[in-house]
């Protein structure tokens, strides 16, 4: 089973240690893990390619501009786009299946492959969010990344007025699901849970300052690498 990730460069010294330890703990457990690099010049020809890619920069840029009287910043334009390199990766390969879709720093702890089915149940045609509002774990299927690019565009410019008072520094992916879940959450093609799959398997490599190559990986199982991400709303840094 494939899981897919959105590589954008950070100036982030563990980094390509984090990429590589991503790739790694994904592959030990059976999956087929993917790494989409938008540096390479097919995947921005691809990019720019999908017939909403124009549209929908357009309006992310016109949104955050509303919202934070400041441009999309290029990390939070990364979180943006890769729902539309998910699908086009997809839609180039011809594949129907349904996929993980990661952050590159989430790490496979104990989640074999032969469970996924128990993950994916009841969730086979929807996008599905693993970790509550922090987008840093789904599933769906080609199509459904693109529906949710488009879903941002509409409900944020719907709510838009209510945005203005709401938003912290920015206004990422992670932002957009957290203010207008109830928006999103009432149409059937999505659905999240808050987190009892992910805290149970996998870990975040940015939770700790540890050595992650070592062996011994029990201080950072689980609960740790979900709060994580609670520190980086707290501390104003960015999501997604």
């Amino acid at each position: 089973m494939k899981i897919i990730s959105f590589y954008s460069e950070l100036s982030h010294p563990l980094q390509k240690k984090c990429i590589n330890f991503w790739y790694q703990s994904w592959k030990k457990k059976g999956f087929d893990p993917i790494l989409i690099d938008p540096r390479h010049s097919f995947t921005k020809e691809l990019a720019e390619s999908h017939p909403y890619y124009s549209e929908f920069v357009k309006s992310i840029n016109e949104i955050h501009q509303e919202i934070m009287e400041v441009p999309c910043r290029p990390y939070g334009m990364a979180c943006y786009l890769r729902w539309l390199a998910y699908d086009l990766y997809l839609q180039n390969r011809g594949c129907d299946e349904l996929v993980f879709v990661s952050d590159c720093d989430v790490i496979n702890v104990n989640f074999n492959v032969n469970e996924a089915g128990e993950w994916l149940n009841g969730h086979e045609n929807n996008l599905h969010f693993y970790h509550g509002c922090t987008p840093c774990l789904a599933s769906g299927k080609r199509g459904l990344f693109t529906e949710f690019a488009k879903k941002i565009i509409s409900i944020s410019q719907k709510n838009i007025d209510l945005l203005k008072y709401t938003i912290g520094p920015h206004y990422n992916d992670q932002e957009f699901i957290e203010n207008n879940r109830s928006d999103l959450f009432k149409d059937d093609n999505f659905s999240m849970e808050t987190g009892h799959h992910f805290n149970r398997l996998v870990f975040n490599f940015s939770a700790t300052n540890e050595d992650f190559s070592k062996k011994n990986k029990k201080s950072v199982l689980g609960k740790k690498g979900g709060r994580v991400e609670e520190n980086k709303k707290k501390k104003g840094g960015e999501g997604g």
